[in-house]
């Protein structure tokens, strides 16, 4: 279970979802106005995907020069978590499987 938050100020100081973090026994912390670097997991997790959508996008655009545009991007970046989360890691394990404990 996640025991502490880092966020951003912006829809996460909304009172509904600190009352909930308050239930459920934990806790968040807030980053400072635009600094960004102070939560280096999730930025690191977002170049991760960007990375991913833009390799994808690449290697469409060498394997077929006339089908690709810059429409298929948001569908790039849908997918791009999806494989981040599904593929296993050094330990031959998914993220998704560590999430949900099977």
């Amino acid at each position: 279970m996640v025991d502490t938050f880092l966020a951003d100020n912006g829809v996460f100081k909304v009172s509904a979802f600190v009352q909930h973090i308050r239930e459920h026994n934990q806790r968040i912390r807030y980053c400072g106005v635009n600094a960004h670097h102070q939560n280096g997991i999730a930025e690191q997790s977002m170049r991760n995907i960007s990375d991913m959508a833009r390799d994808m996008m690449l290697h469409m655009s060498l394997c077929w020069k006339n089908g690709v545009d810059a429409t298929l991007w948001p569908m790039a970046t849908h997918y791009a978590p999806y494989i981040y989360n599904h593929m296993p890691n050094f330990d031959r394990i998914a993220l998704v499987d560590l999430f949900s404990g099977t």
